[in-house]
Order: structure tokens, then sequence, then C-alpha cells
């Protein structure tokens, strides 16, 4: 994907807490789109102060016919990149390596 350009749009920068997957508490920090299906959301894990960037995937529930969000890894470095550009660009963090965990130099 070298050379793509790609626009993005900060589409929620609210911090609220997001349910809990496994038992784990997570905040939303940003949603951001990509074009017209591609979203984003930059989120911490409460208990680690862990940040991530994952792409939302929808699926249908096969129990009610709704849609479900699910949280997919991105693969793409250069993906990754650019995202973590546009949130510094927009104020919405100083992003650190993936995984980054600010606790564990504090100890």
């Amino acid at each position: 994907m070298t050379n793509t350009v790609r626009k993005f749009e900060l589409i929620d920068s609210r911090r609220f807490g997001l349910p809990a997957d496994n038992g784990v508490n997570v905040t939303h920090l940003a949603t951001i789109r990509w074009g017209k299906f591609r979203e984003f959301v930059y989120f911490m894990i409460d208990s680690t102060g862990q940040t991530y960037i994952e792409e939302v995937v929808l699926r249908p529930s096969y129990t009610n016919g709704k849609l479900i969000a699910k949280y997919k890894y991105i693969d793409d470095d250069s993906l990754w990149n650019a995202l973590a550009e546009f949130l510094k660009e927009n104020g919405i963090t100083d992003m650190k390596p993936p995984y980054y965990n600010p606790y564990k130099e504090k100890q």
C-alpha cells in the first residue's frame, strides 16, 4: 500500500467506556472513518493504560439479526502509522508504538 492516498475523518473524540470484552474494561478515545465503509477505533485498556488502534468490523448476529461490532488487528504497518499520524495531527495523542504500556516504565 505504498504511496496510497489516505483521507481520514475524525468522527468522534469523546472519552467514554466501551462494553467490556472478556471482562476487560476499555475507554474509547477516538473513532476515525476512512472512505465510506471503513472505521477504526483508538482505545485504551483501563487497567494497563495500553492503547490500540483497531478496525471496526460489523457482523450480523445469528440470534437476533442485529449487527455486532468486533475489532480487528491492523496488519498493514503503513496504514497503522498513517492512522497514528492522523491522531497526532488532530491533537488526540502523541502515539507511542503499538502495545505501549506507560505503567511499565514507572516501576
